[in-house]
C-alpha cells in the first residue's frame, strides 16, 4: 500500500493587448477596438492519493488507485483566435479525482492480460458551448467556460499471446519465430451532471468514443523478417457539450462519425547495420476525420490522409556499435 502527496504552485500571468475588429456582412470594418489586459492568478494546493496491490497468486495481481486531480486553466483555453469565440471572464481551474481497480496476470507464460474499471470526476469541467451574443442575439458565439461537473467511467481490457507458443509444444518450438496477437478495447461513458444549464445536463462529454477497439498481429522470423497488421476502430463522438449532431453551416461542431483504420508494415534486417522497412497506412483508403477546428487549419473538419506508402532504409554506423561494446 503506497500513499502519496504532491504540492503544486501555479502562477498564470498575462500583460498585453489585442484588437477586436467588427465587420458588416459586406466585409466592411465597422469597429476596431483595442483591448488591454493584465491578469495575475497565483494558487498553490496539495493533492493526495493512495494505491495498492495484492498478489492473488504467483502470476496474478489485483491493484487499485485513487488520487485527486487538478487541471489549471491554460493559455490555450483563453487564447482568442477568431471573432466567433469568447472566453468567460469567470473561467477557473478544474479539480476532481481518479480511481481505478484492476486485475492483471500472466497465464502459463502464454497469455498476458490486464482488465480494469475506472472512474474520473471533474468538477467545473472546462468546455465550449454556443451562446447568443449580447450585442447581436441573432449570432451565436463559441464560449469557453466551466460548463458543468463531468463524470467519466468505463472498463479497459488488454490481452496478448504468442500463437506459436500456444499451438506448439516446447520440444518442437522455434523460439526465434513469434506470432503475437493482441487485443485492446475500452468501453467508456462520460456525462455532464450538476449544472443549471438544461441544454447540457445528462449530455455526453465531448470527444469520448463509447467503444474503442484495437487489435493486431505481429510476425517475426528468426529476428530477420517482421510483418504486422493493425486494426483500430472508434465509435461516434460529439464535439460540443450540447451534443449537436449537425451539420451546421460552419462545420465547427457536430458529430464525428465512427470509423476504422488498418495499417500494414514490413521489415527486414540484412545485417546489424542495414535494415529495410516498408508499409501502407490506411490500407482500405477510408475517408474519415477525427476533429473539427474552429480556427486554422479550419474552420471545419480536418480530414484524414488517404492510403499512403512509405519505405525506409536504415544504416547504422560501425562506430556506434563499437561504442556500445565499449560501454558494456
Amino acid at each position: 500500500i503506497i500513499p502519496g502527496v504532491r504540492y503544486e504552485y501555479i502562477s498564470t500571468n498575462s500583460n498585453g493587448y489585442y484588437n477586436q475588429v467588427s465587420q458588416d456582412f459586406a466585409g466592411n470594418i465597422i469597429g476596431d477596438t483595442t483591448i488591454y489586459e493584465e491578469k495575475t492568478n497565483n494558487r498553490g494546493f496539495l493533492l493526495f492519493g493512495i494505491g495498492g496491490s495484492y498478489k492473488a497468486s504467483k502470476v496474478t495481481e489485483v491493484y487499485g488507485n485513487i488520487a485527486q486531480n487538478y487541471r489549471p486553466v491554460t493559455f490555450g483555453d483563453i487564447r482568442i483566435n477568431n471573432p466567433n469565440k469568447k472566453v468567460d471572464e469567470n473561467i477557473h481551474d478544474e479539480n476532481g479525482y481518479n480511481a481505478d481497480l484492476g486485475f492483471r496476470g500472466n497465464i502459463l507464460e502464454k497469455f498476458v492480460f490486464d482488465v480494469s474499471a475506472f472512474l474520473m470526476v471533474y468538477n467545473d469541467r472546462i468546455g465550449s458551448i454556443y451562446e447568443a451574443e449580447d450585442e447581436a442575439p441573432y449570432r451565436n458565439l463559441k464560449v469557453v467556460k466551466n460548463i458543468a461537473d463531468a463524470r467519466i467511467y468505463g472498463v479497459e481490457a488488454f490481452a496478448e499471446t504468442d500463437l506459436i507458443r500456444v499451438f506448439t509444444s516446447d520440444s518442437i518450438r522455434d523460439t526465434k519465430n513469434k506470432l503475437n496477437w493482441f487485443i485492446n478495447t475500452s468501453i467508456m461513458n462520460g456525462e455532464y451532471i450538476n449544472t443549471e444549464n438544461t441544454a447540457i445536463i445528462g449530455k455526453k462529454v465531448e470527444l469520448i468514443p463509447q467503444i474503442t477497439f484495437k487489435t493486431g498481429l505481429t510476425f517475426k522470423y528468426h529476428d530477420k523478417f517482421s510483418s504486422s497488421i493493425l486494426f483500430s476502430s472508434l465509435s461516434k463522438q460529439y464535439t460540443d457539450a450540447t451534443n449537436e449532431p449537425g451539420p451546421v453551416p460552419s462545420a465547427v461542431i457536430g458529430l464525428i462519425p465512427s470509423y476504422y483504420v488498418m495499417d500494414l508494415g514490413f521489415g527486414y534486417e540484412f545485417t546489424r547495420s542495414v535494415k529495410l522497412e516498408a508499409g501502407i497506412n490506411n490500407l482500405t483508403n477510408n475517408a474519415y476525420f477525427t476533429r473539427r477546428a474552429d480556427g486554422y487549419p479550419g474552420p471545419g473538419i480536418i480530414p484524414s490522409d488517404g492510403r499512403s506508402f512509405y519505405v525506409t532504409l536504415q544504416f547504422k554506423l560501425a562506430g556506434s556499435q563499437l561504442k556500445k561494446k565499449k560501454d558494456s
